[in-house]
């Protein structure tokens, strides 16, 4: 079945289709709306889509989708590295986290900022002395997040107060990534020889046994989005992948194509996003549930050539609409909303 509805709007041409997914997941069809968008490689995305951020040579712009605005801009970030994170605030609000450090200094004290979407401070600047920017760890939820910082775990929440902190043990040294759980009493370490299921309520680790992380230099973390679990998603680029629940592992072989960009975890379904395909499987089966695949999407309407079809670069999840939020790196410039739909 596919429906195609064309609507004009001010800035964009929408096309809205359902596709059917392969032939092994046909309990799961797709619904793809790719629109134009003035969005760039590196532009981040709120949870729900409806606040992106565009980075300048000096400036942090916020911008609204609906309806398509300039809502706001963050001041001044010349000659100076930035990472944007959105939050929430209890209310549900957007929240816009800015990292900053100074371009070219490694030694630089990084600074913690959080903007509401209109540009305005609402806490911080904090300094983390120590910090790797890269091992910064938010919650599905976006309201808390994590940072590695002078050999602790500290949790904040989105206005900056500390809620839990934790000193990493010998054992944790050379850390390449954090994975905060929604409800923030537990957090996947991962340094380059093992996993480490920390239990930030208990103070306590423990590695995890029978899932081998050795030699897998591309991978992603997730926690899974239910408020009290303390489960996560690991998977490598190829293919390894397990389920951790509460420090014990389940593993399973994830096929998937693509450079590997993102994992996204919920009770029901595990999502692996590539540089051109979404790959669903059911979290308890593992089995492979749904296929999106960008190529034959794109070649069916625009054709072959290369130089106009785009590859996966940044997304977001919402696991309440069920739907990728993708900015479509290369030449065309796109942006999809791609909503998985059950029979």
């Amino acid at each position: 079945m596919k429906l195609v509805v064309f609507l004009n709007k001010s800035f964009f041409v929408f096309i809205v289709s359902i596709l059917s997914v392969s032939c092994a997941a046909r309990d799961i069809e797709v619904s793809v709306t790719p629109s134009r968008d003035r969005m760039e490689v590196d532009s981040v995305f709120s949870k729900n889509s409806a606040y992106f951020t565009s980075k300048g040579s000096s400036q942090v712009g916020i911008y609204s989708r609906n309806p398509y605005k300039r809502t706001g801009s963050i001041c001044c970030h010349k000659g100076e590295k930035t990472e944007e994170f959105f939050l929430k605030d209890r209310e549900g609000n957007d929240l816009l986290m800015l990292l900053k450090q100074g371009e070219g200094h490694s030694d630089a004290v990084r600074m913690l900022s959080v903007f509401d979407t209109e540009g305005k401070l609402m806490a911080g600047p904090l300094n983390l002395k120590n910090s790797q920017s890269q091992l910064i760890a938010v919650s599905p939820s976006k309201e808390k997040f994590a940072v590695l910082d002078r050999g602790n775990i500290i949790v904040y929440s989105s206005n900056l107060k500390i809620i839990k902190e934790y000193s990493v043990s010998k054992e944790l040294s050379n850390i390449d990534a954090i994975a905060l759980s929604n409800d923030a009493n537990s957090v996947l370490v991962k340094n380059s020889k093992s996993l480490f299921y920390v239990d930030l309520h208990l103070s306590r680790e423990a590695g995890v046994a029978f899932c081998s992380v050795t030699e897998t230099p591309e991978f992603k973390i997730a926690a899974f989005d239910a408020a009290s679990s303390n489960s996560f998603f690991f998977v490598s680029q190829a293919g390894s992948a397990c389920v951790i629940n509460a420090g014990e592992a389940k593993i399973f072989k994830a096929s998937f194509n693509g450079k590997l960009l993102a994992a996204y975890a919920t009770n029901e379904n595990l999502h692996v996003l590539t540089s051109d395909t979404i790959t669903t499987f059911n979290s308890t089966s593992f089995a492979n549930i749904g296929l999106f695949e960008l190529t034959p999407y794109y070649e069916d309407k625009f054709g072959k050539d290369s130089s106009v079809r785009p590859l996966f670069s940044k997304s977001e999840f919402d696991p309440q609409s069920n739907t990728f939020f993708v900015r479509g790196g290369g030449n065309s410039g796109t942006f999809f909303e791609i909503q998985q739909i059950k029979d």
